[in-house]
């Protein structure tokens, strides 16, 4: 019996070490990838100043930020200020930056094209009780845009009821900007139960600001923006602990509910929910029986079920309210995403002949299957050392944008907005547009945001040293994230649901470096007075 618990213990212990050395290693070549290789030709890439450069900066923003909140908070501690009082004060001031964020978008926001456009006509025509056969092709290819198109009919719906329909694709960002905010508090609460330290969790919230909060991401009415909260929420979820069968039921049922959801939304958001679901499986074999884990995964699994069944009623409801005929045999399956991810021309990245190419079939199957024909005879056609090289190409065009590839869809700057007020609407139109309109001070912010961002990545490798089941958990996220977005079409923004979970694993390896550097301190002090 000694020997089987012993060996079970061996199992969990060696899957916990090995996703260390798989998230290690992928985000360290990443970072290496991107600092010695930034000057190949890649796809979407951005000219920033050299990446050693910039990380430097970044590392002294961070530690600067570090300090003043460190010294404004023991000010307060003098004042021995409660933690509920710590709480409203985080979102009184996270609730000035979310009006700062509104005025701010209202100022330089802009009617992009791509996907966006599509969606946004269709969902305008849906809340008004049009007709949605102009739009049947694209959501029969792009099933997996069908939910976002149900939420944004629903926040014009609404609009609509107020008196706001004019100003009902602005009532969409405003929306976006709650769910930003919300992401921003549910952060805040994932790093204060995780590090047990007010000062981390607003540190993490200021990184969260310069990445996330002043993205000009958020006034875009898409998918990345929308399913921002949902990793979060469904990580939060899972922390919580709690007693009886009550509890493990809903947890489990809310955490397959909003996975599901999520994945509607964005099909990422899936790979945080098979994470979890890993280290519990791996985790629990240091149980001493069959019969034990079973007595404990029968709640969870029927929760899960339930969490199952009732977000396919929703999503069955929310499709069946559009009133829109979607033909299953002309989606575009991953077999398309993968056979794209590999195309030598674009480098990995959205690529029309592509498209053209699998919209020729009729039926799913045959496309699917002509899909991985063409995908296996690029692999044959790139070899061994074409492959690794495409791989590096992608890693680039994945890792190596602090601004999230911003700008690098379609032509962009679709139809633009009269200036709202003189002054900071040409200060923030300088800013954030590029392009054919670039700002005067747009270099400024990117390399800026570029940054923040490679310091992040950076810090984000010391959380390795952690021995937290959780932080294991973000670990495998940034794995398979990283391998998805290797394997299919590849692109920085893809990245951006998943950017406040490096800022935790960034928050959890400062505190490990800072932690080694106390040690070292004081084992100085300790060989000079045994010397003296």
């Amino acid at each position: 019996m000694k020997k089987k618990i012993c060996l079970e213990r061996n199992v969990s212990y060696i899957f916990l070490q090995g996703i260390k050395i798989a998230f290690f290693s992928a985000l360290f070549l990443s970072i290496l990838i991107c600092f010695i290789f930034s000057g190949l030709d890649y796809a979407r890439k951005c000219n920033y100043l050299p990446n050693f450069m910039l990380v430097t900066y970044g590392m002294i923003m961070l530690v600067g930020i570090y300090v003043i909140i460190q010294m404004v908070s023991e000010i307060k501690c003098r004042r021995e200020i409660c933690v509920k009082t710590k709480l409203r004060l985080f979102l009184i001031g996270s609730f000035f930056f979310s009006l700062v964020q509104i005025f701010a978008i209202y100022n330089y926001y802009f009617k992009t094209d791509w996907d966006v456009s599509t969606i946004i006509r269709a969902a305008m025509d849906a809340a008004n009780h049009k007709s949605m056969e102009p739009y049947e092709v694209y959501f029969s290819q792009c099933p997996n845009n069908l939910f976002i198109l149900f939420c944004y009919s629903a926040v014009i719906k609404m609009a609509n009821f107020i008196g706001l329909g004019s100003h009902s694709y602005f009532c969409i960002l405003v929306f976006q900007c709650m769910l930003c905010w919300l992401s921003g508090y549910l952060l805040f609460q994932i790093v204060n139960i995780l590090e047990r330290s007010y000062r981390k969790a607003v540190f993490a919230n200021a990184i969260w600001v310069l990445l996330i909060g002043i993205s000009p991401w958020i006034s875009i009415p898409y998918s990345d923006t929308m399913a921002l909260v949902f990793p979060l929420l469904i990580f939060w979820i899972y922390l919580q602990n709690g007693r009886g069968k009550p509890f493990l039921f809903w947890k489990w049922f809310f955490i397959m509910f909003f996975s599901v959801i999520g994945y509607r939304l964005k099909p990422q958001v899936l790979i945080l929910a098979i994470s979890i679901g890993l280290i519990c499986i791996f985790s629990s074999f240091h149980l001493k029986s069959v019969r034990g884990q079973m007595k404990k995964a029968y709640i969870p699994v029927i929760g899960l079920m339930m969490g199952l069944l009732a977000s396919a009623v929703v999503n069955r409801a929310a499709i069946g309210s559009l009133d829109i005929e979607v033909d299953a045999e002309k989606a575009f399956g991953m077999t398309h995403y993968a056979m794209m991810g590999m195309n030598p021309d674009a480098k990995g990245v959205w690529a029309k002949e592509d498209v053209e190419f699998s919209a020729s079939f009729e039926t799913a199957e045959e496309r699917s299957h002509m899909n991985m024909e063409k995908l296996k005879e690029r692999l044959d056609a790139m070899g061994a050392k074409g492959v690794l090289r495409q791989l590096c190409y992608k890693t680039l065009t994945n890792y190596n944008d602090g601004t999230f590839c911003w700008g690098g869809e379609g032509s962009f700057y679709a139809e633009l907005r009269g200036e709202k007020t003189i002054y900071f609407s040409a200060l923030l139109r300088k800013i954030y547009y590029n392009r054919k309109y670039m700002g005067e001070f747009y270099p400024l912010w990117s390399n800026f945001a570029q940054s923040i961002w490679m310091a992040v990545l950076v810090l984000s490798l010391a959380s390795v040293a952690s021995k937290k089941e959780e932080v294991h958990t973000i670990m495998l996220s940034i794995v398979g994230i990283t391998v998805f977005e290797l394997i299919f079409e590849a692109r920085a923004r893809y990245l951006f649901i998943y950017v406040p979970f490096y800022i935790i694993l960034a928050v959890r390896g400062a505190s490990v470096l800072k932690w080694m550097c106390k040690n070292k301190f004081r084992e100085r002090q300790n060989s000079q007075t045994t010397q003296t």
